[in-house]
């Protein structure tokens, strides 16, 4: 009788899509247990949004995200798999700090990516490593490059971009944005902008009223740091959805 083979374990078996089975699986779980979030920029502006909203099938321990910050105006946010998220996390916090502690010198959010990107390709590369099933928003402010948002697939592919979404509603977020960008030119120039449209997007996209109890709101204008938004200051901006 034939043994029956329930894990892959060659890193060059591939789907029936053309992508191999290890970041099938990987970029799958990320979505499906990951928390939702959306990172958008303007002229001056970089804003994070959270949804907050439990679902039943997210009781998991150690379930809990937040913006990670390093330094004033540079922040990361994992989400995914929370085991993975975690994981993810620290080992980002350990590859800035223990970067500062040798050197005595900062990273940039560019060799910080780099380097981000590098281990996760390299975890690629092993049959028998299970690979890391979150995915990683950076985001920085400048004077000399302005906002920046970079976002990190499982693979450790990168993309720079104005607007991108990871967790469970990833796919619909980002298609609805382009989906707006066809009908009309969405460029994100005033601080509100920033922060309301990707609201709107995420509204369209649950096709439920949002209140602000279900959204942790970071915005971070002129290089002033990185800012929890309070729950009167998400209702204001929740009030005047329907101008958009």
């Amino acid at each position: 009788m034939e043994s029956v083979q329930r894990y892959d374990k060659n890193v060059s078996e591939f789907s029936p899509r053309g992508r191999l089975y290890q970041l099938e699986y990987s970029d799958l779980a990320s979505i499906m247990y990951g928390k939702t979030c959306i990172a958008s920029k303007g002229a001056e502006t970089i804003s994070l949004i959270i949804e907050n909203r439990a679902e039943k099938d997210r009781q998991i321990p150690g379930d809990n995200l937040d913006l990670v910050e390093y330094g004033k105006n540079f922040g990361f946010i994992c989400s995914g798999y929370p085991i993975d998220q975690l994981l993810l996390s620290q080992e980002i916090i350990e590859l800035i700090s223990g970067h500062l502690i040798k050197t005595n010198l900062h990273f940039t959010m560019e060799e910080v990516v780099q380097k981000v990107s590098n281990m996760m390709q390299y975890s690629t590369q092993f049959a028998n490593k299970r690979l890391k099933s979150a995915k990683t928003i950076f985001m920085s402010t400048s004077d000399e490059r302005g906002p920046q948002i970079c976002k990190c697939e499982t693979s450790g592919l990168i993309s720079y971009t104005s607007f991108c979404a990871i967790g469970k509603k990833e796919k619909e977020l980002n298609a609805s944005f382009q989906t707006r960008s066809k009908k009309k030119t969405i460029i994100f120039k005033t601080v509100e902008e920033v922060i309301i449209e990707p609201i709107k997007i995420l509204q369209s996209v649950t096709k439920d009223d949002l209140k602000s109890s279900d959204l942790s709101i970071f915005v971070n204008k002129n290089n002033s740091g990185f800012r929890r938004l309070k729950n009167q200051e998400i209702d204001k901006y929740l009030s005047k959805l329907d101008k958009y």
